[in-house]
């Protein structure tokens, strides 16, 4: 969804682990395609959020590639993207930081949302944050092993625990 040109896609999920050949390949299509774009003036925002995406499975700290695209963003739409696909990124290993990224991507891109997207957000946010996030990174796992294993967490937990705080009592409950 990143490399077409049709708008911000900000439900999606864009942080499945990639194999680094195809992580390679795909950083090298976006490589090329930021260059035909840059030659016609258009904008190249989404393919540098795809190449952030591509280095992070390259195993490439990104943290001053994310701070460095935060302040090329135009618009709240395209500082949305880029906080929800680093939140994504950072929850696929289970790091502390990503949830402050995912309710600031929501905060930022929620206007720009359909229904049927803005609900879809909610209730994956709300399911994610039953994982147990550290500041050690884990083993990275696709979007339907995270939402499995938070799904067990919530049922296991039961009224042991409190659910996780809700930000959005406006919509949930």
């Amino acid at each position: 969804m990143l490399l077409d040109g049709t708008g911000l896609e900000l439900a999606a999920w864009y942080a499945d682990p990639l194999p680094p050949r195809e992580a390679r390949m795909l950083h090298e299509l976006s490589l090329c395609m930021r260059q035909a774009r840059l030659r016609r003036g258009e904008s190249c925002f989404r393919l540098e959020v795809l190449q952030l995406v591509c280095r992070y499975w390259l195993e490439t700290n990104i943290a001053l590639a994310y701070r460095q695209l935060a302040s090329l963003a135009r618009c709240d739409a395209e500082h949305a993207l880029l906080e929800l696909v680093y939140g994504q990124l950072l929850i696929s290993r289970k790091l502390q930081a990503a949830r402050r990224h995912l309710e600031s991507g929501f905060s930022l891109g929620a206007r720009w949302l359909d229904s049927a997207d803005y609900f879809a957000l909610v209730r994956r946010h709300e399911r994610l944050g039953w994982l147990q996030l550290t500041e050690t990174p884990a083993r990275p796992a696709p979007l339907q092993t995270l939402l499995n294993e938070a799904a067990v967490i919530a049922q296991l937990a039961g009224s042991h625990r409190s659910a996780p705080v809700r930000v959005h009592y406006d919509t949930v409950g």
